[in-house]
């Protein structure tokens, strides 16, 4: 899975495309949007056009690079 679905159901960030911090333990569900917030970006739009495949970096760095998703082809994927 390569991309956080909002709203989807969870009970860890690998159902959430694996983005650090996106399952909400309350509610089981992923909350993206909050994730990337947490990371420094003012929305879920923001994230996609600044962060989504134009981050780059590297399949040593990427957990930290891409906020725990994957490196691919040099970009985070998301």
């Amino acid at each position: 899975m390569c991309q956080c679905i909002q709203n989807r159901r969870c009970s860890t960030d690998i159902q959430c495309s694996l983005l650090k911090g996106a399952c909400d333990k309350r509610t089981n569900r992923c909350n993206c949007e909050a994730a990337y917030r947490a990371a420094g970006f003012a929305s879920l739009i923001e994230a996609r056009r600044k962060f989504c495949f134009k981050k780059t970096c590297t399949k040593a760095t990427e957990e930290e690079d891409c906020i725990g998703m994957s490196c691919g082809y040099g970009f985070c994927r998301c």
